[in-house]
């Protein structure tokens, strides 16, 4: 190959990895549908899976998806986090 020549590699089609918690299930979609408020992985249900998905969320600033903002102050932080974990107690 001569000096005023470059090899062009193009690589495959990108593909974005889509985050995933320790759980295992992929970061929520978001969603037009109203969910209620600690549904943080958009399943409908509010279940111990909603915890995974909101630590998940926190821990990868997005915007709010589906009901993972449970204490409805427009952020996600370690009050949702609180206020998830009483939501699910109390439901016992």
């Amino acid at each position: 190959m001569a000096a005023d020549q470059f090899l062009v590699i193009t690589p495959p089609e990108t593909v974005t990895p889509t985050p995933t918690p320790l759980g295992g299930s992929p970061v929520p979609t978001p969603s037009a549908e109203v969910t209620a408020a600690g549904d943080a992985n958009c399943d409908g249900l509010i279940t111990a899976a909603d915890l995974t998905a909101l630590v998940s969320l926190i821990a990868t600033p997005q915007t709010l998806w589906c009901g993972a903002d449970v204490n409805q102050d427009e952020k996600l932080d370690s009050g949702d986090v609180t206020a998830l974990i009483s939501t699910l107690f109390e439901s016992l």
